[in-house]
């Protein structure tokens, strides 16, 4: 167990390490491009290793509930890790060009449901609230389900990360005219007008937000607007200073033979 706790450490400072040489354009070549592609390609087998040995030590009923409870720390940061690799992986696939859709029919209600189990975990270990509110009658849609997740996880870990403890998170979905909208809402930090149009570029920081506790690359928002817009939909924010954020997700109804 606690092996799995150092792969993962190391891991994150690779990966962050990688990133950071990826991403500095004085050393940017195409040879040296692929590198770090494939480099970070390569995490991808053990971070698997350890999310299939971590989750059969969950399983074990044996364990007392203190190692099941660090067996679930592990799980959750393991995820974490490997979006971040993913994310790392479609954002050079998008620079490429490369960056493939899966189109398959998508219960949105379904998928919400799924990305939310492992975010409400981690705000109830700071007695964080999570509500939902699904008012959508028609939730399915043509679409790439792993992408859309990772959209949701993005937007979920936004309003985590800019809230102050204990965060406050909301999540909703309606229909209008000829669209599932999706929202994703808190009571954080907020964001200034200013910065608004600006947070959806790619490696924008807004000023005043890489602190300890609000970390990043600067690349989820852009990646979810390229997402959103790739299923045919459009993303908008609205905010106020010190009031929170909200996220919609507009998505196109249709199915894949439309």
């Amino acid at each position: 167990m606690y092996v799995c706790i150092i792969l993962i450490s190391l891991l994150v400072i690779s990966s962050i390490v990688l990133l950071f040489l990826y991403l500095d354009k004085k050393r940017k070549s195409k040879n040296r491009d692929n590198f770090f592609y494939h480099a970070i390609h390569e995490m991808k087998n053990p971070l698997s290793t350890i999310t299939l040995t971590s989750e059969m030590l969950h399983e074990m009923e044996s364990l007392p509930d203190e190692a099941h409870r660090l067996v679930k720390m592990v799980i959750t940061e393991n995820k974490r890790v490997s979006q971040t690799v993913d994310l790392f992986l479609h954002f050079a696939k998008i620079e490429r060009d490369e960056l493939m859709l899966h189109e398959e029919p998508v219960n949105i209600h379904a998928l919400l449901e799924d990305s939310l189990l492992i975010h409400e975990f981690i705000l109830e270990q700071k007695n964080g609230v999570l509500k939902t509110d699904f008012k959508a009658s028609d939730y399915i849609i043509s679409g790439d389900k792993i992408h859309l997740t990772n959209v949701f996880d993005n937007l979920l870990e936004n309003a985590r990360k800019y809230s102050d403890e204990p965060a406050e998170i909301s999540v909703s979905t309606r229909n209008e005219q000829q669209y599932l909208i999706i929202a994703v809402s808190d009571k954080g930090v907020g964001i200034e007008p200013a910065h608004q149009k600006d947070v959806f570029k790619q490696f924008y920081r807004a000023p005043g937000s890489n602190n300890n506790k609000q970390k990043g690359f600067g690349m989820g928002l852009f990646y979810v607007k390229y997402i959103v817009e790739r299923h045919g939909g459009h993303i908008v924010l609205t905010s106020q200073p010190g009031e929170g954020s909200c996220f919609e997700v507009y998505l196109p109804l249709r199915t894949v033979n439309d």
